[in-house]
């Protein structure tokens, strides 16, 4: 229950490149082996560790190809003083192997490349709450939580051109970085139910129902790194955000980074969704990212019959008016697999798609 094992074989079939390019350097993953452990106590220690590991055949028909080795422990120590907080420090070891194919058009690299980082982090935490009774027939007591939070983040920076670039674990950037946010919960506890047969109600242990109907959090970072830069920006956006669930089909969602720099609003999102108990629902999302898009998302699921879910969607570019994609599709779905049709019309793109999904084993389909 500790540790996972996945393998996967990924080939992308380029066809602009196949096609009309003299040569094709789509990179494939064939395979790629990942071994994980989640975090968990070294017997007779203190200490607590995981794992993140990995190995990538890459293959291109026309550039660099090779194999990576990425190896990622963490060592963790927590420490809780009392009830007051608590302070978790931990370190990573990563260990990169990269063997490059030396039949490959790229001359400039060595067969075989080793890197060695370290990245430290410090984690400062705790928690006041309060429960505050409710005199109504549905919620008997609403509990509010208020998690203040330091975390402290370092890698250092090492010069990684030399290395061989095939995706972002290749380039692992310098971070020198404090993160603050303040998260509020509220939690409703609803009352105990009660059965009872020929009219009379008989007493049961009880079996409260918990939802977190509300949470706020608010979460800027400094960069130590800016700082030392001349005009340099060091407080990143301030990022908020907010989600309630009042009652249990309705579900609202918001979330914004403001530049306190430039004073506007750098994204904002917002979104509502209201379902039924027989698994239909309709959702909306406004979208908003300075500089690139603002739009409106519909996405509409009607269950047709107990296996079978009819998806559309539809999303509006609000500056032109003008449709981004619609989409339209069948889920059906039985015990331990599934079949996903669908159609997807955008404004230079036509796409269908069949999917075929295996529960617990992954999926194929084009």
């Amino acid at each position: 229950s500790s540790f996972t094992l996945n393998a996967e074989t990924r080939w992308y079939d380029n066809v602009i490149n196949r096609r009309w390019s003299d040569t094709d350097n789509t990179l494939h993953k064939l395979p790629v082996i990942e071994f994980n452990s989640t975090k968990q106590q070294i017997s007779g220690t203190p200490l607590y560790t995981d794992l993140d590991s990995e190995y990538t055949n890459f293959y291109r028909k026309d550039g660099t190809s090779g194999h990576r080795i990425d190896l990622y422990p963490r060592v963790y120590l927590p420490y809780r003083f009392k009830n007051f907080f608590t302070f978790e420090p931990s370190l990573g070891l990563r260990h990169t192997t990269w063997y490059i194919d030396p039949s490959g058009i790229d001359r400039t690299k060595k067969e075989t490349t080793n890197r060695e980082l370290f990245d430290v982090k410090l984690d400062l935490s705790t928690e006041l709450f309060g429960v505050f009774k409710i005199n109504s027939e549905q919620v008997d007591s609403v509990k509010h939580s208020i998690k203040p939070q330091i975390v402290y983040n370092y890698i250092p920076n090492e010069e990684q051109t030399d290395y061989p670039y095939f995706d972002s674990i290749d380039r692992i950037a310098k971070n020198n970085l404090i993160t603050y946010s303040l998260t509020n919960t509220f939690t409703s506890r609803s009352l105990p139910g009660t059965t009872g047969g020929s009219g009379e109600k008989k007493e049961e242990k009880p079996s409260y129902a918990y939802n977190e109907f509300l949470r706020i959090k608010v979460e800027q970072s400094f960069n130590i790194n800016e700082e030392n830069r001349k005009d340099g920006r060091p407080f990143s956006p301030v990022y908020g955000e907010l989600k309630l669930s009042p009652i249990k089909y309705i579900t609202l969602s918001t979330d914004a980074t403001w530049s306190t720099y430039d004073n506007w609003f750098v994204t904002r999102n917002v979104s509502g969704t209201l379902s039924d108990g027989r698994g239909d629902s309709l959702s909306t999302e406004y979208r908003f990212a300075r500089d690139s898009i603002e739009s409106l998302l519909l996405i509409l699921n009607i269950k047709i019959f107990d296996n079978l879910l009819l998806k559309a969607d539809h999303e509006l570019n609000i500056h032109d008016n003008r449709r981004i994609k619609t989409g339209l599709g069948f889920l059906y779905t039985a015990q331990c697999w599934s079949v996903d049709l669908r159609y997807t019309d955008e404004v230079d793109d036509k796409k269908y798609s069949f999917m075929v999904n295996f529960t617990g084993l992954g999926g194929l389909g084009n």
